[in-house]
């Protein structure tokens, strides 16, 4: 695979966070992109790790309190930005359904 990181404990994690760190996680949360999974006739869709934040759907304020979790859940590892308004959370930190292809995309971005 790539790099390998160490292992997240989600709960410890979770509880040592800011407000600003839960309100950026709350809100990636709220915003996972699903995903298709195609079996022989049929199509279901699944949770991913990544996300779409408009900024232009949110407050200056609130612009700011996720710009500052950002910040932060990214120095822990946690989350990373793919491009503009567009993040990953790490699949070791919620395992999602796609587990290793959202990995291999996870690890290839600073």
């Amino acid at each position: 695979m790539g790099k390998t990181h160490p292992p997240l404990d989600a709960i410890e994690i979770i509880t040592d966070m800011t407000i600003r760190e839960l309100y950026a996680l709350k809100l990636l949360k709220s915003n996972l992109i699903l995903k298709e999974e195609r079996t022989h006739d049929r199509i279901k869709l699944r949770t991913s790790c990544e996300s779409i934040i408009i900024n232009s759907n949110l407050t200056n304020p609130e612009q700011q309190k996720f710009k500052a979790g950002f910040k932060l859940l990214h120095k822990k590892n946690i989350v990373k930005r793919i491009k503009r308004e567009h993040y990953i959370l790490n699949p070791n930190f919620i395992i999602p359904y796609f587990y290793e292809e959202e990995l291999k995309l996870f690890e290839t971005l600073s």
